[in-house]
């Protein structure tokens, strides 16, 4: 279009004759139809060379011109140098220098042919001749350099399309390791997330992330890129390791990691991309990482409320069951009384004692429960023995440890600093669930020994035992594990409220499989001899009072 415009001006050019306005402008209509039909060829055959067409008639377009008017010799210098700028930048360099020669050819051409007072000055000739191909290197250069620019752009687009941001953060990451290693051609690429103080390998393109433990040490490179919050690149043998902190307002979240084959480093631009494409990653990964809590949250608060609604019901069961029980054995005894013998009375109100007992256990469960979450619980630790603490428990829990063979294993002389009724409700709970599940006839051992500053105490049952994967759990407020048909379940806040009252003391609470069937829960308080020798806080202090 622009060819079009300049032969529709020409004829209007003052100081032309007619003859050189018509020439110059079928000069230039006839370099606007070749290029039209070149383009309009290549447009339908892909392989057709329209662009290394259309440069030489440009160019031979400006040699006509200067045979027309020899005095456009220094004009023509400019459009050489501007159409070998351009057909360098679009076509290449060996096109671009191609074009330098036949320009220079075609400057001398028209220098010698034209008057002598319309020549050019030979060192402006040479000169030119010496800049054309200077030029055509320079917009080679420019070229490339726009060209790595676009493809780096295109590259990073791409990687970036290929992130799905999806509230799994997994595959989230995943997805951001295998984009990064297809868009910089690396052997393996992968992220690593900081946790505290630490980076911890999250996902890698290959599948195995073993191959970002050693850089991920203090000393290794992902670590140092973390530290510094700049890109390190460091050799490993027989390849380089590139480490690219992820950043978020300057604050670094992790590292963008990858391997590439051989000692050398990548490329600059890859490393730019890999830079560039960091910066986005890391923003990408925040989102999916808050997806992943929100996710995490709506999941503990449906958990939360499935469990409460089994709480409720099973604590509405539990009290009912005793409740029904003393209710039935009383309604019995009041209406045959005088049929019933002694003994059989003896029997029938020894059970509804029982179920009271039972009864009144829950409901102080339930209070514990709620001191517990109200955070009222306040500790008045002393000097208490052991082995009294457990025979006073066998002792009230006799009614229900009756079908079962009892055995104590706790030295005289062992005592702990801690708070009495604390220690007897988790003695009493976890005494009362040996007995649930455990079957009649089977044995339930106590025992207790000094373990340096602590005192281990122990509850043995032979009961179906607890399976590996709930042996945290079964902590947890609300959480019961599945259980044998024969057993029982509970309210679900025993083991729960156990453990607080044992880590308000500084302990902690634990339950072991047996090789046999059966469970181990152990539990510590503090050595009351060691409490006596240490002088820093008590239980008393650490649980707040």
């Amino acid at each position: 279009m622009l060819a079009v415009a300049v032969a529709v001006a020409i004829p209007f050019a003052p100081g032309l004759t007619r003859a050189e306005r018509f020439a110059l402008a079928g000069l230039v209509l006839g370099y606007a139809a070749l290029a039209a039909v070149f383009d309009e060829i290549g447009a339908r055959r892909t392989r057709f060379p329209a662009t290394p067409l259309s440069a030489p008639a440009g160019v031979a377009t400006i040699f006509g011109a200067t045979l027309v008017l020899p005095e456009l010799q220094p004009v023509a210098l400019v459009f050489y140098v501007v159409a070998v700028a351009f057909y360098t930048a679009i076509g290449g360099i060996r096109l671009g220098l191609g074009l330098a020669a036949v320009a220079v050819g075609g400057a001398v051409t028209a220098h010698l042919l034209a008057p002598s007072d319309e020549q050019l000055e030979p060192l402006a000739l040479a000169a030119f001749a010496v800049l054309l191909p200077a030029v055509a290197a320079a917009a080679e250069f420019l070229a490339r350099s726009r060209r790595r620019t676009a493809e780096r752009l295109a590259r990073l687009h791409d990687a970036l399309r290929a992130v799905s941001v999806t509230p799994d953060l997994q595959a989230t990451l995943d997805s951001i390791a295998e984009s990064s290693a297809a868009a910089v051609g690396a052997a393996a690429a992968g992220i690593l997330l900081r946790e505290e103080d630490r980076l911890v390998p999250a996902a890698s393109s290959s599948g195995r992330p073993e191959w970002m433990s050693d850089g991920a040490r203090d000393t290794g490179p992902f670590a140092r890129a973390m530290k510094r919050r700049e890109t390190v690149v460091a050799p490993d043998g027989r390849r380089s390791l590139v480490a690219v902190p992820l950043r978020v307002s300057g604050e670094p979240i992790g590292v963008l990691a990858a391997a590439f084959s051989g000692t050398g480093g990548p490329a600059r631009d890859d490393l730019t991309l890999l830079e560039t494409y960091a910066e986005q990653a890391a923003l990408v990964i925040v989102q999916a990482q808050a997806f992943e809590r929100e996710r995490q949250a709506a999941e503990q608060l449906a958990e939360a409320d499935r469990l409460k609604g089994e709480f409720l019901g099973m604590v509405s069961h539990e009290l009912r069951t005793p409740l029904t029980v003393v209710k039935g054995v009383v309604d019995t005894v009041l209406l045959h009384w005088e049929r019933l013998p002694d003994e059989r009375r003896r029997e029938l109100l020894v059970r509804a004692s029982g179920n009271a007992d039972e009864l009144n256990r829950l409901v102080g469960q339930l209070l514990d429960f709620a001191r517990i979450e109200a955070e009222r619980v306040r500790l008045e630790p002393e000097v208490l023995t052991v082995r009294v603490l457990v025979e006073t428990a066998l002792e009230e829990l006799g009614a229900v440890l009756e079908r079962h063979r009892i055995e104590v294993d706790v030295p005289e002389s062992l005592a702990v600093m801690a708070d009495a009724d604390a220690l007897a409700h988790v003695l009493t709970n976890l005494l009362v669930n040996a007995a649930r599940f455990a079957p009649p006839g089977s044995l339930i051992m106590v025992s207790a020994r000094d373990a340096d500053d602590e005192v281990v105490i122990s509850v043995v049952d032979e009961g179906p035992g607890v399976a590996p994967d709930d042996r945290e759990r079964i902590f947890e407020r609300f959480y019961q594990a599945p259980v044998h048909a024969s057993a029982r379940k509970g309210t679900g806040i025993g083991l729960g409220i156990a453990r607080t009252l044992v880590e308000l003391h500084g302990g902690r609470i634990w339950v072991e499989g047996l090789p046999a069937p059966g469970s181990t829960f152990s539990f510590t308080m503090p050595d009351a001899s060691a409490s006596d020798r240490a002088p820093g806080a008590t239980p008393a202090a650490a649980a707040g009072a």
